[in-house]
């Protein structure tokens, strides 16, 4: 069967800087590259419609392994890029044998069963709408767009319960079926192109003409739709689809679909799956971006596999201004100052952040406690990072390339890999807790929890080298987390640190403990310090 799948550009001029929903460009390439490469590895035949650009990018500067191109949905370009689901409708238009299209969110450790791809219908799974998603912008719809196929007039009457195909994965034998439907899809769109501006959410409508559409399509006709997962989810309940640390004994298929792909943590760790599987087109897709992976490039020889290390250089103590500015640290303690003192005075404000002394005086000054405790955490980070500059820069590389495999270690039977506390690690104690949310990793803008209450232990955050800007990792750990760290300080293996944590827990006199939680919380904590690159597997 036909592998295909669709990239459309959509008049964008600088494709190269387009984020097309992810958390950045180069991992929107990333996920391209990883998408087209599993598919390779499983399938012959993997066909990819494009415009243009699409083609200039994914094919002549990272040379994917498409078996057949076809470069014609420019003649999409009259139409507002909102609505991207039509590209997809496009390229089901023109297939005249059995295909399977997959979205460049999708991918795959194992090729899809047999049974599934004889089915005269596929797609991903069926999908139920639900009362705070689809139902309120079916709603709008109806008070702005001037037409709908006759197909949707049954979930028009009965906005309680409709459902849809997800179209991750779409596609099958049926091709009179596939034509009927894209030209009703296009039908749908046309009739309305001048109102969709009105909408609050044009991707619903895309959601609509392509997934809601062939639900209610194939059930008129009485069509069997196979699909590649057995149970009906509601359109908010994808758990655990950006999984990628359980890739692939635990999971085969991985769909980064909806806020998966703006999420830093599962773009980061999509990122390293495509390092550790392909490195030669890791580096194609970085050397696009040589500003935010300057050092890493340097490891790349002309043979594009790692080459011998050097240090990474990010700067002296010796010049604070430079540091500040280029790096921006002190990032909590300029927020809670801003939020503390306001901006009434311009001159006092932009003197306190003119240099670490400066700055300090100022905190001193302001006799706040929470400012004093914030200020110090960052100045440790910003010391810390300084510091970095002696690490390895392959070191620092091999650690992100050994991450999968030590998410495969908590999982695997075998009891021979050994788990080590990578070097590095720094800890600070504060009065009161400065956790950062996610936002910190999506937009570099932190949330500081200034309502917090002090209490009587402190809290800790741990601070490891990376790589690359700001070249640290900070994140927040709690007694258990503490605990795992010092008893890894020697390589062990799971069972072996499995039976010293027990000893933390009063499993006598807690008849509600049981080594199924135990298993449980032993793995949820070493995901988390692999992924925070404070432990490896070895």
């Amino acid at each position: 069967m036909r592998i295909v799948q669709t990239f459309w550009s959509g008049k964008k001029p600088e494709i190269i800087k387009e984020k097309f929903g992810w958390y950045s460009p180069q991992h929107h390439l990333m996920s391209w590259a990883l998408s087209c490469l599993k598919l390779r590895s499983f399938y012959e035949d993997v066909i990819l419609y494009t415009d243009k650009k699409g083609y200039d990018l994914l094919i002549k500067k990272l040379q994917l392994p498409y078996t057949e191109v076809y470069v014609e949905l420019d003649c999409l370009n009259k139409y507002d890029f909102n609505l991207w689901g039509l590209s997809k409708i496009y390229t089901y238009s023109q297939q005249k044998e059995p295909f399977l299209h997959v979205d460049g969110d999708v991918f795959i450790w194992n090729s899809f069963d047999t049974e599934l791809l004889e089915s005269p219908l596929i797609a991903q799974n069926l999908e139920f709408g639900s009362e705070w998603h689809y139902i309120p912008m079916l709603k709008e719809m109806e008070q702005k767009l001037v037409y709908f196929p006759e197909e949707l007039m049954e979930v028009r009457r009965n906005k309680e319960n409709f459902f849809a195909y997800n179209a991750g994965i779409l596609g099958g034998y049926d091709i009179e079926f596939i034509q009927e439907y894209t030209r009703k899809a296009f039908e749908f769109v046309n009739k309305n192109v001048s109102r969709v501006h009105l909408l609050s959410n044009s991707d619903v409508f895309c959601i609509f003409f392509e997934q809601v559409l062939f639900y209610y399509m194939s059930k008129a006709k009485n069509k069997t739709v196979g699909t590649f997962l057995p149970n009906l989810i509601r359109d908010n309940g994808y758990v655990g689809f950006g999984d990628f640390e359980k890739v692939p004994f635990h999971k085969t298929y991985v769909h980064l679909l909806g806020p998966y792909k703006k999420t830093f943590k599962t773009c980061e760790l999509m990122s390293r799956k495509l390092l550790e599987e392909y490195p030669d087109y890791y580096q194609k897709v970085i050397s696009l971006y040589p500003k935010e992976y300057r050092h890493t490039l340097k490891l790349f020889n002309k043979e594009q596999t790692i080459s011998e290390e050097t240090s990474v250089n990010i700067g002296s103590q010796k010049n604070a201004q430079t540091i500040l500015d280029q790096h921006n640290y002190f990032k909590k303690t300029r927020l809670l100052y801003k939020k503390i003192f306001g901006k009434n005075d311009i001159q006092t404000f932009e003197k306190a952040f003119s240099d670490i002394e400066t700055f300090r005086y100022q905190i001193e000054k302001s006799k706040d406690s929470r400012l004093l405790d914030v200020f110090n955490l960052d100045h440790f980070i910003w010391e810390s990072a300084n510091t970095f500059a002696t690490y390895s820069k392959k070191e620092l590389l091999n650690i992100d390339i050994a991450v999968n495999k030590a998410f495969k270690a908590i999982y695997e039977k075998s009891s021979k890999t050994l788990f080590k506390k990578n070097a590095g690690i720094k800890s600070f104690e504060t009065k009161w807790n400065w956790e950062i949310d996610n936002s910190y990793f999506e937009s570099f803008e932190i949330s500081i929890k200034t309502n917090y209450k002090k209490e009587e232990e402190n809290f800790r955050t741990i601070i490891v080298p990376q790589l690359e800007w700001p070249y640290y990792v900070e994140f927040s750990i709690d007694e258990l987390d503490e605990i795992i760290l010092e008893i890894i300080k020697e390589p062990m293996n799971k069972d072996t640190l499995k039976k010293e944590l027990r000893g933390f827990f009063d499993t006598e006199n807690d008849p509600t403990f049981n080594e199924e939680d135990l298993e449980t919380l032993l793995c949820n904590r070493l995901e988390k310090l692999i992924y925070f690159r404070s432990i490896r597997a070895i």
